[in-house]
């Protein structure tokens, strides 16, 4: 897990806020979708139990409400699909940009962004704990770098 971001460098903040930046399209859309799909969904559900279950009301008058709250159902379903296939997106674009930032570090040694890389392909759910160590291990070379010039 990532430290809190209170205790997080400055180096380290503004790398993650460039991958944010980069990657906010992706977030953008699927925070629409899903703020559209759950309402939309939940609300024609609740009619559909309405229409459906209520025994005193005739299900022959009310076939196109009925058709119409399928067809919104159908449709919040899709659009909460489509936030997820986004959310997806967003997981993969994240862990390319952080294996394309690492091995394109000038300062860290080959070795250790072999290792780094390693350790994010054995368990992708640490993706951001390696990327805040890479970017930590660089700070460090950088910082050591400006010392001995």
């Amino acid at each position: 897990m990532l430290r809190k971001q209170d205790k997080m460098t400055l180096h380290v903040k503004k790398e993650f806020e460039r991958m944010q930046l980069q990657l906010a399209p992706i977030i953008r859309k699927s925070t629409i979708y899903s703020f559209i799909s759950i309402p939309l969904l939940s609300f024609a559900l609740f009619n559909l139990f309405l229409f459906l279950f209520n025994g005193e009301l005739p299900i022959q008058d009310f076939t196109i409400a009925i058709a119409i709250f399928c067809l919104m159902g159908a449709f919040g379903l899709a659009l909460f699909k489509e936030s997820m296939h986004k959310n997806k997106e967003f997981i993969d674009s994240s862990i390319t940009y952080i294996k394309d930032r690492i091995a394109t570090s000038s300062y860290v040694p080959d070795q250790a962004k072999e290792r780094y890389l390693h350790d994010i392909n054995e368990d992708p759910r640490q993706v951001f704990w390696v990327f805040q160590q890479f970017l930590e291990q660089e700070e460090r070379i950088k910082r050591l770098d400006e010392i001995d010039d």
